[in-house]
């Protein structure tokens, strides 16, 4: 059962031990293995009763089973979770940390066995057969990769351990999770949809030890940043150097792709949050959006453009040449918009391009006018080499901010990295960001 109000009022929760129980810690971060989902199950379980005996009942293992469970987690974090009196066994500060992401792990193994066997009530009590970290990883590296082998030279097991694992599912499932073609193991409608559950779960186990690291002073692991084309060189890079002068151990990835393949990254959990114009992040279900500032829409000019001698007006920019971003960057809609709000056609650009370089250098020795978010040349506009024309629409502001999973509970290093952006928003912007949505972490 998962926790509501009156289990929560069972969850008591003390200190540290820090006489009686010693654990010795296995490093987890320079190990690939994740914990074993089904001691996380029973240290749930635990924490909802209150108390290994009552949650053994539950369970229906051993008191002595229950307790094997706890103390690998123990180990293998190198942390106690548990104080134990005789009244029950306590969630120390550790456990504290860690359970919210023991508990949402549990939770998508629920989804997952309703999805599959329509139960509505303690379904995973009888779905035995996901209880296992292993059986999930290969069921989601097969989705991923479709063909055998290449799964069991990429997790380290023999090809028979794969059939077996996958096996074990389907027969637990009661039906096909995969079919095989001229194209490999191909995922059932079923297999899709238990595989973004599985990929969160596993997520959750990944990121548990990251959450003791905090409470021992360090920020441990990986941080996954979709960036949309174009987007923010200011505050971006500012936030990178600031969270890695402070935390030397974390890992920073930059994802710069096509906003659907980033939508469907942060969906798969494979990015961690989006930072960008929210002209181009819809609001979709799942998923929330934050808002930090507004830029408008810049008119650029090299700085021996003509048009820097005389007042420019509307009809100016009807007969100038434009170099512009493709018709889905958010300056470009913009633009758009403010010419048919204006009852005039959209400019057609000569030259189409995002890169910056090949705008700059045109915008150095031709004519040519750009449309940008007014950000994306600061450096240019500040040395001088680019000029900026009187605005002479209304209404091109963007904002700016994050997209990011609502249930999701980020991991820290996202959590610091998204904190350094918004701070460093803030200052550069000169007011304190808004928030469409608050996050609630």
């Amino acid at each position: 059962m998962l926790l509501g109000k009156n289990s929560m009022n069972r969850l008591q929760t003390t200190s540290p031990s820090t006489g009686k129980h010693a654990v010795q810690a296995r490093h987890p971060e320079k190990s690939k293995e994740l914990l074993d989902i089904s001691c996380v199950h029973a240290f749930v379980r635990v924490a909802e009763c209150g108390g290994i005996a009552r949650a053994s009942k539950e369970l229906l293992l051993s008191p002595s089973s229950v307790s094997r469970s706890i103390q690998q987690i123990e180990e293998y974090l190198g942390v106690p979770l548990l104080e134990r009196r005789s009244r029950g066994s306590f969630l120390s500060s550790y456990g504290q940390q860690v359970f919210p992401r023991a508990r949402k792990a549990i939770s998508e193994l629920h989804s997952i066995a309703r999805i599959t066997n329509g139960k509505t009530k303690d379904p995973i009590d009888s779905a035995g057969y996901l209880l296992s970290t292993r059986r999930l990883q290969m069921f989601v590296k097969l989705c991923e990769l479709r063909h055998m082998p290449s799964v069991g030279n990429e997790l380290g097991i023999s090809q028979p351990a794969i059939s077996q694992g996958i096996k074990i599912l389907e027969t637990g499932i009661g039906s096909a999770l995969f079919e095989r073609s001229a194209l490999g193991l191909l995922p059932t409608r079923l297999a899709m949809a238990m595989e973004l559950g599985c990929r969160r779960a596993l997520k959750e186990l990944s990121n548990m030890p990251a959450e003791i690291e905090v409470l021992r002073g360090s920020l441990q692991g990986a941080v996954t940043i979709g960036a949309i084309p174009l987007g923010r060189p200011l505050i971006l890079p500012d936030a990178i150097a600031e969270v890695a002068n402070r935390h030397t151990s974390l890992r920073v990835v930059i994802r710069e792709d096509p906003i659907q393949e980033l939508v469907s990254g942060l969906r798969s959990d494979d990015i961690d949050f989006i930072f960008g114009p929210l002209l181009l992040l819809e609001r979709k279900s799942r998923l929330r959006t934050e808002s930090l500032f507004e830029e408008d829409v810049a008119l650029l000019v090299g700085e021996n453009n003509r048009l820097l001698k005389k007042r420019v007006v509307l009809k100016d920019l009807v007969k100038v040449r434009w170099v512009l971003p493709r018709k889905s960057a958010p300056a470009r809609q913009l633009l758009n918009s403010a010419f048919k709000s204006a009852g005039l056609p959209p400019p057609i650009p000569i030259v189409e391009s995002e890169d910056l370089t090949i705008i700059r250098g045109l915008l150095a020795k031709t004519d040519m006018v750009t449309a940008l978010l007014s950000h994306q040349m600061a450096y240019e506009i500040e040395e001088g080499s680019v000029k900026r024309l009187p605005n002479v629409f209304d209404d091109t502001l963007s904002e700016i901010g994050f997209l990011y999973p609502a249930e999701n509970i980020a991991s820290p290093a996202a959590r610091v990295m998204m904190d350094a952006i918004r701070r460093i928003a803030r200052k550069q912007n000169g007011s304190s960001a808004k928030s469409l949505d608050q996050p609630d972490y």
